[in-house]
């Protein structure tokens, strides 16, 4: 019978780290990393409510993406409810906004 240290497994179980030589880790999709990266930050407190997030051109750059994945991972965090996009404004952290001019 195979063990899963047999297999080349470090930890085993649900999550565990496989580590058999030659095989890719599955990688995570742009928009979940981009959107983990922005839930973090709300959570530590970086960005706080009201916050004002960086332009879809700056996050682009900052991610190394195009500004489709960026998009996409500010519609699952606007979904969650964690921001708020406002047309012509920008994308705030949900909470309370600064006062509009």
């Amino acid at each position: 019978m195979l063990s899963t240290r047999s297999l080349g497994c470090r930890g085993g179980g649900v999550g565990g780290s496989w580590g058999l030589p030659g095989v890719a880790t599955p990688r995570i999709p742009d928009r979940q990393r981009i959107a983990q990266d922005i839930r973090d930050k709300i959570s530590s407190g970086e960005y706080g409510p009201g916050f004002k997030l960086p332009s879809l051109r700056e996050m682009s750059a900052h991610y190394g993406v195009s500004a489709e994945p960026v998009r996409s991972a500010l519609l699952i965090l606007q979904a969650e409810g964690l921001v708020e996009g406002h047309q012509g404004k920008g994308v705030y952290v949900a909470g309370d906004h600064p006062a509009s001019d």
